[in-house]
């Protein structure tokens, strides 16, 4: 019984997060103003496929300047949410490391043994293992401070926080490349959010040159039809900066992004698979890749049903 009231909290979540992502003047106006057409449009296939909530902050972009494409983030409320829904998910663990500890790495799981006597000298970074229900080797990544940190914002304040989401994000991404591949959490960004300008830089008296865009390359067909053969949405990311898309073109690639996402999203329903529609347009490589999808479905519905 509690695993069906599981099922039903975990749809009406993603009704909602659906729901979120329809009333997209709502996001435009609110959430997401400074982006492009190509860039908002990205989002929301990006951000709807994960099932990922902009009210909440669980997704966000961010531009730092016009003529850059923007960033996309997603929170670690998210990953540690996401990484639940994953059936084989079996929980992960997160600490941070000083100068003066020991690091061991034990059966593919990193420990740590303290320092005595509470002298673990500076801060050096943090570990993640990452479990998984079936018992295989745990996923385990090591990042250092030194290779992340800013001297401003939530890095000066609480650099051990901060250095333990790296680990957390990276560990989770790694574990489960099929879900998080592509998304990266604002803690593993080299230019911090909140403080996009260099503080104390010495004011030039020379005038600047122009930053003039730099001209767009036109999507021919044959582009085209290697962007339907990719199933990283990542990749797509800044697609607006980069070439001169036709209506049509934007239209079946912003739909290309969604049925990859939906294709990736972890899931024992098969009536919810069977409800994604693949377009006659779509290239050979990616039916192929739902086929292939819908295997695995079928593959991990029968040990479940050989399992009860």
């Amino acid at each position: 019984m509690s695993k069906e009231i599981a099922k039903t909290e975990e749809k009406s979540i993603a009704n909602i997060v659906t729901n979120f992502w329809q009333d997209t003047e709502k996001l435009r106006k609110l959430v997401f103003p400074k982006l492009n057409e190509i860039e908002f449009e990205f989002l929301v296939a990006l951000g709807a496929g994960l099932g990922a909530n902009p009210f909440t902050r669980e997704i966000w972009a961010v531009k730092y300047k016009d003529s850059e494409p923007a960033s996309i983030f997603v929170g670690r409320d998210f990953l540690r949410r996401k990484a639940q829904e994953i059936e084989n998910y079996g929980g992960h663990e997160v600490d941070s490391f000083y100068q003066n500890d020991k690091i061991i790495k034990n059966n593919g799981i990193y420990e740590i043994n303290f320092a005595a006597n509470n002298n673990r000298g500076e801060l050096v970074g943090a570990i993640c293992n990452v479990f998984y229900r079936n018992n295989i080797r745990p996923f385990s990544v090591m990042v250092y401070l030194k290779e992340y940190a800013k001297p401003f914002g939530n890095w000066k304040s609480m650099p051990e926080t901060m250095i333990k989401k790296v680990a957390e994000a990276q560990a989770l991404r790694g574990a489960f490349q099929g879900v998080f591949k592509g998304i990266y959490d604002e803690s593993e960004n080299w230019v911090d959010v909140e403080h996009t300008e260099v503080k104390n830089e010495p004011k030039k008296i020379e005038m600047q040159k122009e930053n003039k865009p730099k001209p767009k390359k036109i999507c021919t067909e044959e582009i085209f039809n290697l962007m339907l053969k990719t199933f990283d949405v990542s990749k797509f990311a800044g697609l607006g900066e980069k070439y001169e898309t036709t209506p049509e073109q934007l239209a079946k690639i912003t739909q290309h992004i969604a049925i990859v996402s939906k294709l990736q999203e972890p899931t024992n329903n098969k009536d919810w698979f069977d409800s994604i529609d693949i377009p006659e347009w779509e290239s050979v490589e990616l039916k192929e890749y739902a086929a292939e999808m819908y295997d695995k479905l079928l593959q991990r519905l029968e040990l479940i049903k050989n399992e009860k």
